[in-house]
């Protein structure tokens, strides 16, 4: 069963094929072999073969039993993280009796993953 990004893909797939067979009404030039139908068929065919793609990958990941991969900024990952970095942060503070490595767990625990130390050593 396709998903949302497979019905995309058909939808794209099904309007870069129509208006490609649109272009074959355009006349052609006598004088120049590229006329006013070769880039408009550039760009749908290259549609067409992303919309393809979609479609393929969609029902790959359908065949697998879980979504599409979700492309994670960064920062998600980061915040996803920070709890156990919290408590690896916690234990090394506990070891080490090192203050800035408290501060910076309490930072994570409340969720304010935005960066550590400046390598400038400021802030």
């Amino acid at each position: 069963m396709l998903g949302r990004d497979g019905v995309a893909g058909l939808v794209c797939l099904a309007l870069s094929l129509g208006m490609l067979a649109l272009t074959r009404g355009l006349p052609h030039s006598a004088m120049v072999p590229v006329g006013p139908a070769f880039y408009p068929r550039i760009v749908l065919v290259l549609l067409a073969v992303l919309s393809a793609m979609l479609i393929a990958f969609d029902l790959r990941a359908g065949r697998r039993g879980r979504p599409a991969a979700r492309s994670a900024s960064p920062d998600s990952a980061r915040t996803a993280n920070a709890p156990q970095r919290a408590r690896e942060l916690s234990n090394a503070q506990s070891a080490n009796g090192d203050e800035h490595q408290g501060d910076e767990a309490d930072r994570l625990n409340r969720g304010k993953v935005k960066s550590r130390r400046s390598p400038l050593g400021r802030g």
